[in-house]
């Protein structure tokens, strides 16, 4: 089973944290803060509380074991700041760091951070690309330059197969997966399958080619 080590119980490092325990995973939630760390014990694998910046107490968890280590600390860049390192010197896998602003994100970046969160700018950029296109329904980011996108197809995609679309070909994308309203999504979708006016998409590409697909 996989484990994660969260750092930070507020609200974003609560979310994270119960998520992943939801989700079937080993969580270990980490606090200064008394009253956090007890309200998270209702819900998480492991809680302590303790301060994630003295090096004993993460020698004491073995950091190196953890599959991932969520530093979800926003409101303290000096403290966000030391926990990133400190990770990367004890052995940790993978490092997910909470950032402020840009300048955080950058500093968090060249110390070993391997992936910046900025939670407001993420959410900001997902919510403009929902109100500019009401085809789209969701957007989930895989990497700076590729997304995975749920749209309502073109019209001039109704009543052709994917063998006849040749999406990959003709527009830079994937359709990994098809939901209709009449049954279950489809995510084995084949050459044969046809797209119907009602249908959503799952189609994942480049965000340039998301893009343009768009504005169809």
């Amino acid at each position: 089973m996989k484990s994660f080590l969260v750092i930070g119980l507020g609200r974003f490092g609560r979310s994270c944290a119960r998520e992943l325990c939801d989700l079937g995973y080993d969580v270990l939630g980490v606090d200064q803060n008394l009253k956090l760390v007890n309200e998270a014990a209702t819900y998480l694998t492991h809680t302590v509380q303790a301060d994630a910046t003295d090096e004993d107490f993460l020698k004491s968890i073995s950091i190196k074991d953890f599959d991932a280590c969520v530093v979800a600390i926003g409101n303290n860049q000096e403290t966000s700041v030391m926990i990133t390192v400190l990770l990367k010197e004890h052995g940790a896998r993978t490092i997910v760091s909470k950032a402020q602003s840009d300048l955080h994100a950058k500093i968090l970046k060249k110390l070993g951070a391997d992936k910046i969160i900025l939670p407001e700018y993420d959410m900001g950029v997902k919510l403009a690309h929902t109100l500019c296109n009401t085809n789209i329904y969701d957007l989930i980011d895989i990497s700076p330059e590729h997304s995975i996108m749920s749209i309502k197809p073109p019209k001039e995609w109704a009543g052709k197969s994917l063998g006849e679309l040749s999406a990959r070909d003709k527009y830079g994308v994937n359709i990994i997966a098809i939901e209709s309203d009449e049954k279950e999504a489809n995510v084995f979708p084949t050459a044969s399958t046809v797209i119907n006016p009602n249908d959503t998409l799952l189609v994942i590409g480049g965000n340039e080619n998301l893009n343009r697909l768009q504005s169809m």
